[in-house]
Protein backbone atom coordinates (compact mmCIF):
# COMPACT_ATOMS: atom_id res chain seq x y z
CA UNK A 1 0.00 0.00 0.00
CA UNK A 2 1.47 3.48 -0.81
CA UNK A 3 2.08 6.14 1.92
CA UNK A 4 0.43 9.89 1.38
CA UNK A 5 2.36 12.39 2.07
CA UNK A 6 0.68 15.69 2.98
CA UNK A 7 1.30 18.38 5.66
CA UNK A 8 -0.85 20.80 7.39
CA UNK A 9 1.08 23.20 5.18
CA UNK A 10 2.03 22.02 1.88
CA UNK A 11 5.77 21.98 0.55
CA UNK A 12 6.96 23.13 -2.26
CA UNK A 13 8.64 20.03 -3.98
CA UNK A 14 11.95 20.73 -6.24
CA UNK A 15 13.00 18.01 -8.21
CA UNK A 16 16.80 18.02 -8.69
CA UNK A 17 19.39 19.14 -6.97
CA UNK A 18 21.35 20.40 -9.29
CA UNK A 19 22.45 24.52 -9.70
CA UNK A 20 18.84 25.36 -10.65
CA UNK A 21 17.11 22.50 -8.33
CA UNK A 22 19.79 23.97 -4.51
CA UNK A 23 19.24 28.05 -6.15
CA UNK A 24 15.52 27.40 -6.13
CA UNK A 25 15.35 25.24 -2.88
CA UNK A 26 17.50 27.91 -1.11
CA UNK A 27 15.90 31.09 -2.23
CA UNK A 28 12.39 29.21 -1.33
CA UNK A 29 13.84 28.69 1.99
CA UNK A 30 15.12 31.98 2.84
CA UNK A 31 11.50 33.24 2.05
CA UNK A 32 10.08 31.08 5.38
CA UNK A 33 8.42 28.98 2.62
CA UNK A 34 8.73 24.39 3.36
CA UNK A 35 10.32 23.00 0.92
CA UNK A 36 11.36 19.23 -0.16
CA UNK A 37 14.40 19.28 -2.17
CA UNK A 38 14.14 15.91 -4.08
CA UNK A 39 17.36 14.09 -5.60
CA UNK A 40 17.41 11.27 -7.56
CA UNK A 41 21.39 10.71 -7.07
CA UNK A 42 23.51 12.38 -4.46
CA UNK A 43 24.02 16.91 -4.34
CA UNK A 44 26.98 16.81 -6.45
CA UNK A 45 27.16 13.45 -8.41
CA UNK A 46 28.96 13.20 -11.90
CA UNK A 47 26.17 12.25 -13.51
CA UNK A 48 24.01 15.13 -15.02
CA UNK A 49 24.97 18.84 -15.73
CA UNK A 50 26.06 20.77 -12.19
CA UNK A 51 28.94 18.79 -11.39
CA UNK A 52 33.02 19.59 -11.48
CA UNK A 53 35.58 22.53 -9.70
CA UNK A 54 34.34 25.34 -12.36
CA UNK A 55 32.00 27.08 -14.46
CA UNK A 56 32.60 30.36 -16.49
CA UNK A 57 30.59 34.10 -15.28
CA UNK A 58 31.04 36.51 -17.76
CA UNK A 59 29.65 39.56 -18.65
CA UNK A 60 30.41 39.09 -22.54
CA UNK A 61 27.88 37.59 -23.92
CA UNK A 62 26.86 38.46 -27.53
CA UNK A 63 23.20 37.90 -26.62
CA UNK A 64 22.20 41.37 -25.21
CA UNK A 65 19.61 39.37 -23.25
CA UNK A 66 21.80 37.63 -21.34
CA UNK A 67 23.98 39.92 -21.06
CA UNK A 68 21.28 42.21 -19.30
CA UNK A 69 20.97 39.79 -16.80
CA UNK A 70 24.47 39.29 -15.93
CA UNK A 71 24.90 43.09 -13.03
CA UNK A 72 22.24 40.75 -11.26
CA UNK A 73 23.72 37.31 -12.02
CA UNK A 74 27.07 38.75 -10.00
CA UNK A 75 25.03 40.48 -7.49
CA UNK A 76 23.51 37.15 -6.61
CA UNK A 77 26.67 35.59 -5.95
CA UNK A 78 28.01 38.11 -4.54
CA UNK A 79 25.41 37.90 -1.89
CA UNK A 80 25.72 34.09 -1.67
CA UNK A 81 29.29 34.55 -0.85
CA UNK A 82 28.21 37.34 2.32
CA UNK A 83 25.62 34.80 2.87
CA UNK A 84 28.06 31.54 3.46
CA UNK A 85 31.17 33.43 4.57
CA UNK A 86 32.97 31.87 1.29
CA UNK A 87 34.61 32.73 -1.68
CA UNK A 88 32.72 31.04 -4.57
CA UNK A 89 33.81 33.45 -6.95
CA UNK A 90 37.41 33.65 -8.62
CA UNK A 91 38.38 36.17 -11.08
CA UNK A 92 40.62 35.57 -14.01
CA UNK A 93 39.22 37.86 -16.79
CA UNK A 94 37.85 36.41 -19.98
CA UNK A 95 39.03 36.50 -23.66
CA UNK A 96 36.51 36.17 -26.41
CA UNK A 97 37.66 35.87 -29.93
CA UNK A 98 36.71 34.26 -33.55
CA UNK A 99 37.45 35.19 -36.99
CA UNK A 100 36.76 38.70 -38.22
CA UNK A 101 33.69 38.27 -40.43
CA UNK A 102 32.21 36.54 -37.55
CA UNK A 103 29.60 38.81 -35.46
CA UNK A 104 30.44 36.72 -31.96
CA UNK A 105 33.32 39.61 -30.98
CA UNK A 106 31.80 42.84 -31.80
CA UNK A 107 28.32 41.82 -30.50
CA UNK A 108 29.87 40.82 -27.51
CA UNK A 109 31.80 44.45 -27.34
CA UNK A 110 28.83 45.86 -28.01
CA UNK A 111 26.99 44.79 -25.45
CA UNK A 112 30.07 45.19 -22.81
CA UNK A 113 29.83 49.05 -23.80
CA UNK A 114 26.41 49.12 -23.51
CA UNK A 115 26.25 48.27 -20.00
CA UNK A 116 29.98 50.41 -18.85
CA UNK A 117 31.62 46.78 -18.29
CA UNK A 118 35.78 47.33 -18.96
CA UNK A 119 36.55 45.67 -21.88
CA UNK A 120 39.80 46.45 -24.74
CA UNK A 121 40.09 44.88 -27.70
CA UNK A 122 43.25 43.26 -28.33
CA UNK A 123 44.63 42.34 -32.08
CA UNK A 124 46.37 39.02 -32.49
CA UNK A 125 49.43 40.52 -31.62
CA UNK A 126 48.84 41.97 -28.74
CA UNK A 127 47.37 38.52 -27.69
CA UNK A 128 50.94 36.76 -28.39
CA UNK A 129 52.89 39.49 -25.72
CA UNK A 130 50.19 39.46 -23.14
CA UNK A 131 49.51 35.62 -23.41
CA UNK A 132 51.87 33.96 -24.93
CA UNK A 133 50.90 30.49 -25.04
CA UNK A 134 47.79 31.54 -27.10
CA UNK A 135 48.60 32.03 -31.05
CA UNK A 136 45.37 33.86 -32.53
CA UNK A 137 45.71 33.74 -36.61
CA UNK A 138 45.48 37.09 -38.58
CA UNK A 139 42.14 38.39 -39.45
CA UNK A 140 41.10 36.93 -35.77
CA UNK A 141 39.65 39.75 -33.68
CA UNK A 142 38.96 39.73 -29.70
CA UNK A 143 37.81 41.29 -26.69
CA UNK A 144 38.81 41.19 -23.14
CA UNK A 145 36.90 41.63 -19.94
CA UNK A 146 38.78 41.66 -16.83
CA UNK A 147 35.53 41.87 -14.69
CA UNK A 148 34.77 38.06 -15.37
CA UNK A 149 35.80 34.84 -13.91
CA UNK A 150 35.35 31.12 -12.51
CA UNK A 151 32.63 29.76 -9.96
CA UNK A 152 33.90 27.29 -7.87
CA UNK A 153 31.33 25.05 -8.68
CA UNK A 154 31.35 21.96 -6.41
CA UNK A 155 31.58 24.10 -3.35
CA UNK A 156 28.50 26.27 -4.38
CA UNK A 157 26.22 23.40 -5.12
CA UNK A 158 27.40 22.26 -1.67
CA UNK A 159 26.76 25.29 -0.12
CA UNK A 160 23.37 26.24 -1.40
CA UNK A 161 21.91 23.02 0.29
CA UNK A 162 23.89 23.36 3.71
CA UNK A 163 22.52 27.14 3.48
CA UNK A 164 18.63 26.46 2.72
CA UNK A 165 18.76 23.55 5.94
CA UNK A 166 20.62 26.40 8.08
CA UNK A 167 18.22 29.12 7.68
CA UNK A 168 15.09 26.96 6.89
CA UNK A 169 15.53 23.92 9.64
CA UNK A 170 13.03 21.68 10.02
CA UNK A 171 11.12 23.66 7.40
CA UNK A 172 13.56 22.12 4.51
CA UNK A 173 14.21 18.84 3.89
CA UNK A 174 16.45 17.44 1.41
CA UNK A 175 15.99 13.49 0.38
CA UNK A 176 18.87 11.77 -1.78
CA UNK A 177 18.49 8.60 -3.67
CA UNK A 178 14.37 9.26 -4.43
CA UNK A 179 13.92 8.06 -7.87
CA UNK A 180 10.59 10.00 -9.51
CA UNK A 181 8.79 7.37 -11.09
CA UNK A 182 6.08 9.61 -12.76
CA UNK A 183 4.28 13.06 -11.94
CA UNK A 184 0.30 12.80 -11.16
CA UNK A 185 -1.31 16.39 -12.61
CA UNK A 186 -4.76 15.70 -12.41
CA UNK A 187 -5.73 17.26 -9.10
CA UNK A 188 -5.59 20.89 -8.05
CA UNK A 189 -2.22 19.94 -6.23
CA UNK A 190 0.83 18.44 -8.18
CA UNK A 191 1.88 15.00 -6.75
CA UNK A 192 5.24 13.07 -7.03
CA UNK A 193 5.33 9.65 -7.13
CA UNK A 194 8.33 7.59 -6.19
CA UNK A 195 9.84 4.30 -7.37
CA UNK A 196 8.66 3.02 -3.82
CA UNK A 197 5.38 4.19 -4.72
CA UNK A 198 5.40 6.83 -1.91
CA UNK A 199 3.17 10.11 -3.11
CA UNK A 200 4.13 13.55 -1.96
CA UNK A 201 1.14 15.96 -3.00
CA UNK A 202 3.19 19.96 -3.25
CA UNK A 203 1.97 23.57 -2.88
CA UNK A 204 4.25 24.04 -6.21
CA UNK A 205 6.40 21.69 -8.11
CA UNK A 206 9.30 22.84 -9.65
CA UNK A 207 10.87 20.21 -12.26
CA UNK A 208 14.71 21.12 -12.02
CA UNK A 209 15.50 17.38 -13.47
CA UNK A 210 17.83 18.46 -15.68
CA UNK A 211 18.37 15.55 -18.02
CA UNK A 212 15.87 13.81 -16.58
CA UNK A 213 13.06 16.19 -17.47
CA UNK A 214 12.04 15.12 -20.33
CA UNK A 215 10.87 11.15 -18.39
CA UNK A 216 8.55 13.59 -16.47
CA UNK A 217 7.26 16.22 -18.53
CA UNK A 218 7.14 14.50 -21.92
CA UNK A 219 4.58 17.03 -23.57
CA UNK A 220 6.67 20.10 -22.73
CA UNK A 221 10.04 18.82 -23.65
CA UNK A 222 9.19 16.98 -27.37
CA UNK A 223 11.66 19.51 -28.91
CA UNK A 224 14.70 19.04 -26.39
CA UNK A 225 17.09 16.93 -26.82
CA UNK A 226 19.97 15.33 -23.86
CA UNK A 227 23.32 15.84 -25.72
CA UNK A 228 26.52 14.14 -24.65
CA UNK A 229 30.15 17.05 -23.33
CA UNK A 230 33.11 15.79 -23.10
CA UNK A 231 35.13 17.97 -20.70
CA UNK A 232 39.24 17.55 -20.07
CA UNK A 233 41.60 18.62 -17.56
CA UNK A 234 45.45 19.21 -19.07
CA UNK A 235 48.56 19.71 -16.98
CA UNK A 236 50.59 21.90 -19.94
CA UNK A 237 54.06 22.46 -19.24
CA UNK A 238 55.02 26.07 -17.02
CA UNK A 239 51.29 25.04 -14.88
CA UNK A 240 51.73 27.86 -12.92
CA UNK A 241 51.18 30.04 -16.15
CA UNK A 242 47.97 29.07 -16.62
CA UNK A 243 46.33 30.09 -12.91
CA UNK A 244 44.15 33.03 -12.30
CA UNK A 245 45.64 36.00 -12.34
CA UNK A 246 48.09 34.72 -15.10
CA UNK A 247 45.59 33.21 -17.67
CA UNK A 248 42.25 34.23 -18.04
CA UNK A 249 38.41 32.62 -18.92
CA UNK A 250 38.84 31.75 -23.08
CA UNK A 251 35.86 31.81 -25.46
CA UNK A 252 36.27 31.31 -29.37
CA UNK A 253 33.86 31.49 -31.52
CA UNK A 254 34.34 29.64 -35.03
CA UNK A 255 32.80 29.73 -38.34
CA UNK A 256 30.18 27.70 -37.41
CA UNK A 257 27.67 26.11 -34.55
CA UNK A 258 30.40 23.42 -33.96
CA UNK A 259 33.14 25.54 -33.70
CA UNK A 260 33.01 26.78 -30.08
CA UNK A 261 35.26 26.02 -27.37
CA UNK A 262 36.30 27.60 -23.80
CA UNK A 263 38.78 26.87 -21.56
CA UNK A 264 39.30 27.76 -17.98
CA UNK A 265 42.65 28.18 -16.14
CA UNK A 266 44.35 25.84 -13.34
CA UNK A 267 42.19 26.46 -10.21
CA UNK A 268 44.17 22.96 -8.68
CA UNK A 269 46.73 20.50 -9.97
CA UNK A 270 44.17 19.00 -12.33
CA UNK A 271 45.08 21.59 -14.56
CA UNK A 272 43.58 23.83 -17.27
CA UNK A 273 39.99 22.99 -18.41
CA UNK A 274 38.98 23.28 -22.18
CA UNK A 275 35.87 21.91 -24.05
CA UNK A 276 33.84 22.20 -26.90
CA UNK A 277 30.74 23.15 -26.35
CA UNK A 278 28.28 20.99 -28.24
CA UNK A 279 28.06 17.07 -28.59
CA UNK A 280 25.51 14.12 -30.06
CA UNK A 281 21.88 13.41 -28.37
CA UNK A 282 22.12 10.77 -25.68
CA UNK A 283 20.01 9.20 -23.52
CA UNK A 284 21.13 10.22 -19.94
CA UNK A 285 20.55 6.79 -18.38
CA UNK A 286 22.46 4.97 -21.28
CA UNK A 287 25.30 7.15 -22.19
CA UNK A 288 28.03 6.37 -22.99
CA UNK A 289 30.60 7.86 -19.90
CA UNK A 290 33.86 6.50 -21.14
CA UNK A 291 35.94 9.29 -23.19
CA UNK A 292 37.42 7.75 -26.61
CA UNK A 293 40.25 9.33 -28.76
CA UNK A 294 37.58 10.33 -30.79
CA UNK A 295 35.66 12.81 -28.13
CA UNK A 296 39.24 13.98 -28.12
CA UNK A 297 40.09 14.71 -31.48
CA UNK A 298 38.14 17.90 -32.24
CA UNK A 299 40.00 19.61 -28.77
CA UNK A 300 43.14 18.40 -30.06
CA UNK A 301 42.63 20.11 -33.45
CA UNK A 302 41.19 23.26 -31.57
CA UNK A 303 44.43 23.54 -29.29
CA UNK A 304 46.82 22.36 -32.18
CA UNK A 305 45.72 25.35 -34.11
CA UNK A 306 45.45 28.20 -30.65
CA UNK A 307 47.08 26.60 -28.33
CA UNK A 308 49.59 24.01 -29.46
CA UNK A 309 51.38 23.86 -26.06
CA UNK A 310 48.47 22.37 -24.09
CA UNK A 311 47.49 19.66 -27.11
CA UNK A 312 50.27 17.21 -26.08
CA UNK A 313 49.85 17.89 -22.39
CA UNK A 314 49.52 14.87 -19.83
CA UNK A 315 45.40 14.29 -19.66
CA UNK A 316 44.67 14.49 -15.87
CA UNK A 317 41.07 14.32 -16.43
CA UNK A 318 38.21 13.34 -18.80
CA UNK A 319 34.39 12.72 -18.33
CA UNK A 320 31.30 13.57 -19.42
CA UNK A 321 28.61 16.40 -18.80
CA UNK A 322 24.75 16.23 -19.76
CA UNK A 323 23.36 19.63 -21.49
CA UNK A 324 20.10 19.83 -22.20
CA UNK A 325 19.52 21.39 -24.66
CA UNK A 326 16.33 23.36 -26.91
CA UNK A 327 16.57 24.41 -30.51
CA UNK A 328 17.43 27.79 -29.94
CA UNK A 329 19.62 27.32 -26.78
CA UNK A 330 17.55 29.17 -24.68
CA UNK A 331 15.97 28.52 -21.05
CA UNK A 332 12.88 27.09 -20.45
CA UNK A 333 11.58 28.81 -17.03
CA UNK A 334 8.21 29.30 -16.09
CA UNK A 335 4.51 27.52 -15.05
CA UNK A 336 3.48 24.91 -17.61
CA UNK A 337 0.13 25.49 -19.59
CA UNK A 338 -1.09 21.90 -18.24
CA UNK A 339 -0.95 22.72 -14.68
CA UNK A 340 -0.62 26.23 -13.38
CA UNK A 341 1.26 24.84 -10.34
CA UNK A 342 3.78 22.95 -12.27
CA UNK A 343 6.95 25.36 -12.84
CA UNK A 344 9.79 24.17 -15.47
CA UNK A 345 13.23 25.23 -14.34
CA UNK A 346 15.20 23.05 -17.32
CA UNK A 347 16.90 23.12 -19.44
CA UNK A 348 19.35 26.07 -19.31
CA UNK A 349 21.14 24.63 -23.12
CA UNK A 350 24.60 24.83 -21.48
CA UNK A 351 25.11 28.01 -19.98
CA UNK A 352 23.04 28.07 -16.97
CA UNK A 353 24.98 27.64 -14.05
CA UNK A 354 26.17 31.59 -14.01
CA UNK A 355 22.74 32.33 -13.76
CA UNK A 356 21.72 29.81 -10.95
CA UNK A 357 21.55 32.03 -7.76
CA UNK A 358 19.32 34.39 -10.03
CA UNK A 359 17.34 32.35 -11.37
CA UNK A 360 16.49 30.66 -7.86
CA UNK A 361 15.10 34.00 -6.72
CA UNK A 362 12.94 34.61 -10.22
CA UNK A 363 11.35 30.96 -9.29
CA UNK A 364 10.51 31.96 -5.56
CA UNK A 365 8.84 34.64 -7.34
CA UNK A 366 6.95 32.54 -9.33
CA UNK A 367 6.05 30.43 -6.68
CA UNK A 368 4.91 33.20 -4.47
CA UNK A 369 3.07 35.70 -6.87
CA UNK A 370 3.14 34.19 -10.76
CA UNK A 371 4.97 37.10 -11.50
CA UNK A 372 8.70 38.08 -11.38
CA UNK A 373 10.73 41.26 -11.90
CA UNK A 374 11.96 40.28 -15.79
CA UNK A 375 10.64 40.19 -18.69
CA UNK A 376 11.15 36.02 -19.36
CA UNK A 377 8.78 35.19 -21.91
CA UNK A 378 11.57 34.10 -24.20
CA UNK A 379 11.95 31.41 -21.62
CA UNK A 380 8.22 30.43 -21.90
CA UNK A 381 8.11 26.50 -21.44
CA UNK A 382 5.17 26.79 -23.78
CA UNK A 383 6.67 28.33 -26.39
CA UNK A 384 7.96 26.95 -29.74
CA UNK A 385 11.69 26.63 -29.74
CA UNK A 386 13.53 28.75 -33.12
CA UNK A 387 15.52 27.23 -35.68
CA UNK A 388 18.31 29.25 -34.77
CA UNK A 389 20.35 29.62 -31.86
CA UNK A 390 21.08 32.40 -29.12
CA UNK A 391 24.06 33.74 -29.42
CA UNK A 392 26.67 32.86 -26.74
Amino acid sequence: MSRIRTAAKRPIVVLGAGIMGASAACALAARGLPVILLERHRVGHDLGSSHGESRIIRYSYSDPFYASLMPDAFRAWTKLEADTGSTLFVRTGALSFGPADSQFVPRVLGNLRHLDVPCRNLSPSEVRKIYPALTLPNGYVSVFEPTAGVLLAAKALRLLVELASRIAGSQFELREGFEVASLDLDGANPVVIGANQERIEAEKLVVAAGPWVKSLLTRETRSMEVTRQCIFHLKPPNLDDFRPGRWPVMISDGQDELDLFYSLPALSDLGVKVARHGGPACDPDRVERKISESDWAPVKSFLDQFLPSWADAERTDARTCLYTMTRDEEFRVGAIDRHPRVILMSPCSGHGFKFGPLIGRIIADLCETGMCDYDIARWSPNRVSASKRVSL
